[in-house]
């Protein structure tokens, strides 16, 4: 029988399909009786149709209406009844048939046999077992006679908190109109109990739910009383109590999931720490040793994250103890109905004997009965009662100062709210946990919503319960049943933003964006949006394609809280997604340049921009900082190939691919990878087929058994070396460095760098070759005769102890004149390479506001007239000779691009350059061990890119000079006022981790030597590096670390020194690059080699006149800089090709 499809009929009005489904069912069964009932219904029916058929107005008709229709739902409860009752299956009509065949034990004979005088105390077992039978009796009864509602009025206390509980469950079986005015009455009583008021409320809470469509045909009989009921205060606060529990018991599955993540690793961890205590036997388990247990276990990380998290859910009312006690239900005494519903009662048959055996149970009993509900009360003590080892734990005496705080905590709760969290986590355990609990209505996976019940809106207040569940569930996550609850009475929220916003946000995280569009929007008609709401409003514009709207909401944001510079970030995102890079840019330029630390923030959102929209030179140097900071992404680096590969450099693309694999779980990601960036990147300038063809080899070349099977079927040739060169009647174009330093009168200052080119230059002119010197001088923006080499001849001829012939060009014909004329042995001077544009290949004469756009398409028309220069210059000569180290760093006309044009036998290094570029070989290639690198200078930022790469080869690094703060502050030390970059300590983080993942033996200073003022004038004490005090910096490291710096230097074979120990130039700070330096020349003379080179450490060597005593002073500044952080020289790169 289908009784909710003839319900929904009868109370939409579909009488005759109603009763014809009753009908069918009636005649299968044969239920002649109620075949009577229905004939009596259905001929008033007929009749209501004949008059209407003959246009008779019938005044009575819609009272008549009503009627049927509570007689045709009583008489459909009654027809499945009888149908129901037939089925051996269900438990109810197994009870309801016990209940017929004893009828002498009425309700009214139970009721007068349980309320015999001391009954109670003397025959508690038959006492329990009459409880029980009323509890079924009630719960499957059709009805309650006027005489059995008042003696159950007069029952007492307990056998009426019992007695309401079935009344409530045979209500959710069977509407009945005595039961549910039975509760209604005895909730209008003002001398009823916290307890008892709670089990009225919850009856009448789920009938009126379970029964709200047929409400309105009882209202003449149920609404007078309703209202008796709701002007009881207790009754309302009850109901409210009630409320409130009831939303927390329906998150309670997910609660329990959650305890039963938690539980395992607690209980792992208490196995852990217990087998540490020694064994014991169970009659020494001890308190102490129980606290032992206790404090090993609280104390660990791990576990006290779990006790903050449980204790937070305890705080909050959660019910944490459904899982713990849904396994302890087995017992047969859980196999009765009312034992879910007993009041927890100490005298029970079942309880008595557990806290008689055990004396330290019942001292305990206080605080267990704050805090557990009544059935599981009961479960604990049957099983410790069951369980011998139970006793012996629960025999430890609790101290009495334990035992007053709790009663004092349990004296202080308020009832009301504990009787309602007591019965709702007992009506939760009956519906999950009863063996049969399938065959009952399941209230909580019902979504009962307070304000779909008309009847109680004047009376409650609605709005802040739903309010309350809304949050609550908020809180869990639970957003489907945030939007239930307040879109159940969507009107009274209309002028409250809170509550809009929280039904926008649940929206948001369950993806219904446009819904969560239009709560924001309302919300902010009402309020003024907050900043999270106003963040959260662009994502939604953002998803559903409205992105003007989207950089509309965070500008609005932006004018807010100007502070506040992430929707910078975000407006760059939509932009982004636009394919608009170039307004993207500027709000990723605008960020850069307010936020602290803001460009490592968007170099990568940079680097990508500037990729997408093809600027790849500027693309390139973000990438070459991403992937020389901590934490690149395999991204970066495949990013980084897409650059090589639109600017043609192959190797330097497949070697950014196999960084890039060693970042992705497998080669797949990186070809799917590559698959989605092929649709936003310019594919005419990225081939994306020598992409995968590179990949490909990428993943070749890890496989080691490929590698050694290699057989190459070609040969490098090997470059020519000057010394083995005849330049006898050979043009020889010579790039020199000779950016040297002029007074005011234009005479040279230092000519350290003219002497340094002397032997290539006089090799030259010794094997007969005709001499071209070629160089630059300062940094000309045009022609400028203060920067012209002329006024280098007169010293330039005197150290080569020959004429020198000045030509006032680089290129052109009076110069090609010059050269025709020369003679083996002459020298030529040409005139300063960088007059002309060409040369850097850097464009000249744009306007001071220029675009970047603007500036881009000048290099680019640029580049063929360097192209040209460079191939106009090598037309000049016969060979190539660069000797300028100096400028290797430089892919400029003369120092790069120049030996394009010359074959491999024609093009070398000077005698300089050789040494430079053998120097750093024999440093960074052939490193004979233990190699120590020493770090010194200001700044980390400056040497980042060096460290990194000298990790990779070096057994001990050694950091020195200003620098050394940074790490001091990033480890929590105090600097006081010395130089330290504070946006840099996570820089300084990652050194220090990746020297120890690399085993590589990192020296840093302990101490420093510090001065009041920068001044060498200054006061001076020596204080820890990480304890400076405020007001004094340090200038140079202390006797301590100078030692440590010794140590570490003495041992070494290969040695490596840029940048000094303190502020050398001050006489009173330069003690520290002295002791370097001296411990440096120690271990040269037993054998090491050692570069020195980088600027100061240069100055440094020459100050302290050991210049000589070590193995080889670079003057390549930059140059070599560049070299050590692994980089390719373009200068080298030409002559190596």
């Amino acid at each position: 029988m289908n009784r909710k499809t003839i319900n929904e009929y009868i109370l939409s009005n579909r009488f005759y399909e109603a009763i014809s489904l009753l009908k069918q069912v009636i005649e299968e069964h044969a239920l002649y009786s109620l075949g009577d009932s229905l004939s009596r219904e259905e001929s008033i029916y007929g009749m209501m149709l004949g008059y209407l058929d003959k246009g008779i107005v019938d005044p009575d008709r819609a009272h008549i209406i009503e009627e049927l229709k509570v007689k045709l739902l009583k008489l459909s409860d009654r027809v499945y009844r009888a149908v129901r009752s037939k089925d051996s299956g269900s438990l109810y009509f197994r009870r309801w048939a016990v209940v017929e065949a004893r009828k002498g034990l009425s309700v009214e004979n139970l009721l007068e046999d349980l309320s015999r005088p001391a009954f109670k105390e003397a025959e508690r077992d038959s006492f329990d077992t009459l409880v029980d039978l009323l509890f079924e009796t009630l719960w499957v009864s059709e009805s309650l006679t006027e005489v059995e509602q008042d003696r159950l009025s007069a029952s007492s206390e307990y056998v009426r908190l019992v007695t309401s509980s079935a009344i409530t469950l045979g209500l959710m079986s069977y509407w009945d109109e005595s039961k549910m005015a039975f509760l209604l009455r005895e909730a209008a009583s003002s001398s009823t109990s916290e307890a008892y008021m709670v089990r009225l409320a919850m009856g009448v809470f789920v009938s009126l739910y379970l029964y709200r469509d047929r409400l309105p045909l009882f209202m003449s009989w149920l609404e007078p009383l309703l209202k008796d009921a709701l002007q009881n205060p207790l009754f309302v606060t009850a109901f409210i109590h009630l409320w409130t529990r009831y939303t927390h018991a329906t998150e309670t599955e997910q609660l329990s999931q959650k305890i039963g993540e938690l539980m395992p690793n607690m209980l792992q961890e208490m196995k852990a720490k217990w087998s540490s205590i020694e064994e014991d036997t169970d009659e020494n388990l001890t308190e102490d040793k129980l606290d032992q247990l206790f404090d090993k276990v609280s104390g660990s990380e791990e576990m006290s994250t779990f006790f903050q998290e449980f204790g937070t859910l305890e705080q909050e009312g959660e019910d944490l103890l459904f899982s713990s006690f849904k396994e302890n239900k087995s017992d047969y005494f859980f196999n009765s109905i009312s034992s879910w519903f007993l009041p927890f009662d100490e005298e029970h048959s079942r309880i008595a004997g557990v806290l008689t055996r055990n004396e330290n149970l019942r001292k305990l009993y206080p605080l267990l009965k704050g805090k557990l509900c009544d059935s599981d009360l009961y479960s604990l003590f049957i099983t410790f009662d069951r369980m011998g080892m139970g006793i012996k734990v629960m025999g430890i005496e609790m101290p009495e100062e334990l035992n007053g705080a709790m009663l004092n905590e349990l004296s202080a709760e308020s009832l009301m709210p504990k009787c309602a969290k007591v019965y709702v986590e007992d009506f939760y355990r009956f519906t999950k946990l009863f063996p049969l609990h399938e065959q009952f209505v399941d209230i909580f996976r019902q979504d009962i919503m307070v304000a779909r019940l008309p009847i109680l809106k004047e009376a409650l207040p609605i709005e802040s319960m739903v309010r309350g569940a809304a949050l609550f569930f908020y809180s869990r996550r639970n957003y489907a049943k945030v939007r239930m609850q307040i879109g159940s009475i969507p009107q009274l929220f209309d002028t409250d933003a809170n509550t809009l916003n929280i039904w926008g946000n649940s929206c948001f995280f369950m993806g219904d964006y446009r819904e969560a569009i239009r709560h924001y929007r309302h919300a902010d008609l009402v309020e003024d949006a907050s900043p999270k709401e106003l963040s959260r409003l662009a994502v939604c514009y953002q998803r559903v394609n409205m992105p003007e709207k989207a950089i509309e909401t965070l500008e609005e944001l932006l004018k807010k809280n100007p502070e506040n510079l992430t929707p910078l970030l975000k407006i760059a995102g939509v932009y982004m997604e636009m394919k608009a890079y170039d307004e993207a840019l500027s709000y990723l330029y605008k960020y850069e340049f307010s936020a602290p630390d803001g460009e490592r923030q968007v170099a990568r959102l940079v680097a990508w921009c500037l990729l997408s929209k093809g600027d790849y030179e500027r693309a390139k140097g973000y990438y070459r900082t991403l992937l020389s900071l901590p934490g690149a992404k395999a991204s970066d680096y495949l990013n980084s190939a897409y650059v090589h590969i639109a600017q043609g450099e192959e190797r330097e693309a497949l070697a950014a691919m196999r960084m890039a694999l060693e970042h992705y779980d497998e080669p797949s990601e990186l070809f799917r990878e590559m698959q989605e960036d092929s649709r936003n990147l310019d594919r005419s300038a990225i081939s994306f087929d020598r992409l995968r063809f590179l990949a490909d080899g990428a993943i070749a070349l890890r496989n080691q058994d490929f590698i050694q099977n290699l057989k190459p079927n070609y040969t490098i040739p090997k470059r020519m070396n000057i010394k083995d060169f005849n330049f006898k009647g050979l043009r020889a174009f010579v790039r020199v460095d000779f950016n040297v330093p002029l007074d005011d009168n234009l005479q040279i200052t230092d000519d350290t760098r003219m002497r340094a080119a002397l032997p290539t230059l006089n090799k030259i002119i010794a094997d007969g070759g005709r001499l071209i010197i070629a160089s630059h001088l300062g940094r000309p923006k045009g022609v400028s005769d203060k920067l012209s080499l002329r006024h280098l001849v007169p010293h330039l001829a005197e150290l080569l102890g020959r004429p020198v012939t000045f030509v006032p060009d680089s290129v052109g014909a009076e110069v090609e004149k010059a050269i025709a004329e020369m003679q083996d042995g002459d020298v030529l001077l040409l005139e300063n390479l960088r007059f002309y544009e060409e040369e850097e290949g850097k464009p000249r004469g744009l306007a001071e506001d220029a675009t970047a756009e603007e500036k881009k398409e000048a290099k680019k028309a640029l580049k063929p007239r360097q192209a040209e220069f460079a191939k106009r210059l090598a037309a000049l000569a016969d060979c190539y000779v660069n000797d300028a180290f100096g400028t290797a760093h430089r892919a400029h006309a003369s120092t790069a691009l120049i030996a394009d044009s010359f074959p491999a036998d024609r093009k070398m290094f000077g005698f300089l350059m050789e040494q430079e570029v053998n120097a750093v070989q024999r440093v960074l290639g052939d490193i004979h061990r233990p190699f120590v690198a020493i770090m010194g200078g200001s700044k980390v930022s400056s040497k980042i890119d060096i460290i990194d790469n000298l990790l990779d080869k070096v057994d001990t690094l050694i950091i020195t000079g200003g620098m050394c703060f940074t790490f001091a502050k990033a480890y929590g030390g105090k600097v006081g006022s010395s130089l330290c970059e504070d946006d840099k300590m996570d820089v300084a983080r990652a050194i220090v981790e990746k020297a120890k993942a690399k085993g590589v033996h990192l020296v840093l200073p302990v101490d420093a030597k510090v001065a009041d003022a920068f001044s060498n004038d200054a006061n001076t004490q020596v204080a820890p590096v990480d304890n400076i005090p405020d007001g004094w910096m340090g200038l140079d490291v202390g006797p301590k670390t100078m030692a440590l710096y010794d140590e570490a230097i003495r041992g070494a074979k290969t040695i490596l020194w840029n940048g000094p120990a303190g502020v050398f130039e001050m006489s009173n700070f330069r003690d520290g690059s002295k002791a370097l330096a001296q411990s440096i020349v120690a271990a040269t003379e037993a054998g090491a080699y050692s570069l020195v080179g980088g600027g100061d450490s240069v100055a440094c060597v020459h100050l302290f006149e050991v210049a000589d005593k070590v193995s080889y002073v670079s003057t390549g500044g930059g140059a070599l800089l560049e070299a050590i952080e692994g980089k390719d020289l373009p200068g080298i790169v030409a002559i190596n090709k």
